[in-house]
């Protein structure tokens, strides 16, 4: 009898059993065969989607698809054989478990020989499933025998006594022995071979049987395993004989029809059946089965999941990256800056493409990164760059597409064209970018084809506002939209171009026509479309100028649904939040524009106006020469550097600000603000020197009118210039109050003007309703106390000089205030 696990085989001897099991099952022939029929599928594949222009991840699903599905289909070849009969598990090769001793179980009619085949089919087709269930399989015929094939000798036992049990009712005796062994079909004959270790069960067969019983006859070595080792509690029901022949020593358990009927032995029977044996083997490859099948699913919906967004194709990610104007002139660089905005409208309408921010986009570019690593900052799968340059009457414009992850170059132009031929030159890179994308290029309803020649003309007007000192350009872009808009009349983006014009110049003069002018165009584009950047952003700052608060922070979040960190639309809504009092929030997303696009000076200018608000002046100058290095053209940063630094009481720096911005260009805004410096300082004469020009560069705005009569009334002589500037500055607020009823300086400069024209009821009326709408902010308590000054109430004047000061109005400017300085020092302030 051999040992069992007597010893363990080496690495060698392992790897060869597994090898030739692999070629036993037919997992290796099958591997080679999907190696082949994988590679077709991909061949063929590859024709059909590109004929049919499928985008790129049916093939990347195809191709995950067939290596997932690879280990289920070894899998599968290990485990079932395709026979003539149908798919069947693989058969266990019995003669590799060394932990395990095979059993081989003979039944035998032995007075007929002959019968040996009829017998076999007879117990195939009665007996077969109670003999799988037990394990067992039908090995073949030898020597008049019917042998079945056990892996160990348990299970053996087990089947031959319920074999026996079924068997006692039959026509015919039958003789059932069981031993230690295996037998191998002949492929030459069907006599097959025998093991010398089960030699005596052919010896015992020839054992005459007594009439009408049934024996069991097993060798000693299952005898001593099933009774010693492993005991066999149905034994115990049957009489045991000792046999002798030829030297093997075998044991007969002899059953009876009273034995076989006893209730305990059918119970055992029952019990002791090796379901588990066979099923259990079954059960635990399906399960490895259904494991593998699972996993499959799983990967595959994920990979489908991962590529589909609610049902549809998941958006392929681009970023458009600023365009680079190649020369210094400035015609140029506003052509680039419309063609690269214009492209960032057009290209959403790709199909299944997403558009980066341009604020990120913008950000990155200043950087100087390369692709991957731009592509991996702004989580996109494409990259669009590009640069013009300007010769002579003709532009050189080049444009790569990149896949982002890898840097690889995909497409790659130079278009040479002129002024004329720019809208061809941009729906011919549209189209390259549909085809090299293969996605389909949907053009909105909003879409109206210019001329080329008009187009042109188009790109480079809205690419003026994109430069520094936009006011600078604003009547040449408005003659230019205003001319396109009569031979396009519903062309929405001409509108939106035209609002943003005005409302540009009225948030300089607070000229009532720009506001009217910005407000008619606003809602013209808004009926033509309102999903358009641009527009929205118009129809928001026109609400901001009306102080409707919540219908333009309703414009904002519809565009920052569209494109989340739009510059234009966060730096609007910080402005909104600035004017309600939510300064916290204002400082938090310009913080936050800041970290998206540190190079925004307009983000740095407007966060040192927060901070100017809220008195932290020393951080305001900070954030002033912050966005001077960034911008330092733009004159009106250094206006507000120098109001940082009057706030803060140095007169000194405050000019030398002043004096920059005025180097740069004149400006009435630098000009007022230098006549402010000469008013507090005691210079009347060069004081009124600066307003007046200030008013010459920008007739229409009250303020000013209001500063040079403070500075004529301080003049002798000039009482009468005064009053009537007054009246005009009186006359230009109410107007602009019928429009922006909520505006809190226009107000309070109003009440002031009508106090100096002896009007003391409207001017106590409007000093309250600025009070009530702005209770806390320094400049409206500053006019409350001049005003009150001027109408002879000294108590309400020093409560307003008190609140203005605690509001963080310097004392230096309430000291130099004519009438104002009884209040300060060696007062009681």
């Amino acid at each position: 009898m051999p040992e069992r696990g007597s010893q363990q085989d080496s690495v060698a001897t392992v790897i060869e059993k597994f090898i030739a099991e692999l070629q036993r099952r037919k997992v290796v022939r099958v591997a080679i065969v999907y190696g082949a029929f994988a590679w077709l599928v991909l061949q063929f594949s590859d024709i059909i989607i590109e004929a049919f222009a499928a985008p790129d991840w049916v093939m990347r699903v195809l191709l995950l698809f067939l290596v997932i599905a690879l280990p289920a289909t070894l899998i599968l070849a290990w485990l079932f054989d395709i026979t003539p009969s149908g798919i069947h598990l693989t058969a266990e090769n019995t003669y590799q478990n060394d932990e395990m001793q095979e059993t081989i179980l003979l039944i035998t009619a032995p007075h007929h020989v002959d019968d040996a085949e009829t017998l076999c089919d007879k117990l195939s087709n009665k007996l077969s499933p109670l003999i799988k269930r037990y394990g067992g399989k039908f090995a073949g015929i030898h020597e008049g025998h019917c042998i079945i094939q056990f892996r160990d000798t348990s299970p053996a036992v087990g089947c031959g006594l319920a074999i026996l049990q079924l068997l006692r009712n039959s026509m015919h005796s039958a003789a059932i022995s069981i031993a230690v062994g295996h037998y191998r079909p002949s492929s030459q004959n069907n006599s097959g071979v025998l093991t010398s270790q089960a030699l005596g069960i052919a010896e015992c067969i020839n054992h005459p049987l007594t009439n009408n019983q049934q024996e069991l006859m097993i060798s000693t070595a299952v005898y001593e395993r099933e009774l010693i080792v492993d005991p066999n509690p149905l034994l115990e029901y049957c009489k045991a004989e000792t046999f002798t022949i030829n030297g093997h020593k075998l044991i007969a358990f002899r059953v009876d029809a009273d034995v076989l009927t006893n209730p305990a032995i059918r119970w055992r029977l029952q019990d002791q059946k090796e379901e588990p044996s066979e099923n259990q083997t079954v059960l635990t490859r399906h399960r490895v089965l259904l494991v593998s099948m699972l996993a499959l699913v799983a990967a595959f919906s994920w990979l489908y999941l991962s590529q589909t967004d609610g049902g549809h194709e998941k958006p392929r990610s681009l970023a458009i990256m600023p365009f680079r104007s190649l020369d210094e002139s400035i015609e140029s660089k506003a052509i680039s800056l419309g063609l690269n905005e214009e492209l960032h409208d057009r290209v959403r309408t790709l199909e299944g493409i997403q558009v980066a921010s341009s604020t990120s986009s913008r950000a990155l570019a200043e950087k100087e990164l390369d692709v991957p690593t731009i592509g991996e900052r702004l989580n996109v799968d494409y990259l669009i760059e590009g640069s013009t340059r300007q010769q002579g009457s003709e532009y050189r414009i080049s444009i790569n597409l990149s896949e982002a992850t890898s840097g690889k170059l995909i497409w790659s132009h130079i278009y040479q064209t002129n002024l004329d031929e720019l809208y061809s030159v941009q729906e011919n890179i549209l189209h390259q970018l549909a085809t090299q994308l293969k996605v389909k290029n949907i053009i909105g309803f909003e879409h109206i084809q210019l001329s080329n020649k008009d187009y042109g003309t188009y790109l480079k007007a809205i690419g003026y506002f994109e430069l520094p000192n936009a006011i600078d350009h604003v009547d040449k872009v408005e003659t230019t939209l205003e001319e396109l808009l009569t031979r396009y009349p519903d062309y929405a983006p001409v509108e939106a171009g035209l609002c943003r014009v005005h409302l540009t110049r009225f948030n300089f003069s607070k000229a009532i026509s720009d506001y009217h002018s910005a407000a008619s165009y606003c809602e013209a584009a808004e009926n033509s479309i309102s999903n358009n950047l641009d527009i929205l952003s118009s129809l928001a700052q026109m609400n901001i100028v009306q102080g409707n608060w919540e219908k333009a922070s309703a414009y904002i979040e519809k565009g920052l649904s569209i494109e989340p960190e739009n510059l234009y639309l966060l730096l609007q809504s910080a402005d909104i939040h600035n004017n309600t009092d939510n300064l916290e929030i204002a400082e938090e997303i310009l913080l936050k524009v800041i970290r998206l696009e540190p190079g925004s000076w307009k983000s740095h200018d407007r966060l040192g106006m927060i901070y100017l608000g809220s008195l932290r002046l020393h951080e305001s100058i900070d954030e002033f020469k912050k966005a001077a290095e960034l911008m330092p053209t733009e004159v009106k940063i250094y206006n507000h550097l120098g109001a940082a630094y009057f706030q803060l009481g140095d007169f000194d720096l405050a000019a030398q600000a002043f004096v920059q911005s005025l180097a740069m260009k004149p400006n009435f805004s630098a000009y007022s603000s230098a006549g402010t410096l000469y008013y507090f300082s005691g210079d009347f004469n060069k004081a009124r020197e600066f307003n007046l020009k200030a008013t010459q560069l920008e007739p229409k705005l009250y303020l000013l009118w209001r500063n040079l009569a403070d500075t004529e009334s301080a003049i002798p002589g000039l009482y009468e210039s005064a009053m009537t500037h007054y009246q005009l500055a009186s006359t230009m607020a109410k107007e602009l109050l019928q429009v922006t009823p909520k505006d809190t300086q226009a107000l309070s400069n109003l009440a002031w003007a009508l106090a100096q024209t002896d009007k003391p009821d409207e001017a106590e009326e409007h000093i309250q309703s600025a009070l009530r709408l702005a209770p806390e902010n320094r400049d409206v308590l500053y006019d409350a106390s001049i005003t009150y000054t001027r109408l002879g109430n000294e108590p309400k004047a020093l409560e307003y000089v008190r609140r203005a000061i605690d509001a963080g109005m310097p004392a230096a400017v309430i000291a130099a205030t004519p009438g104002l300085n009884a209040f300060y020092p060696g007062s009681d302030i």
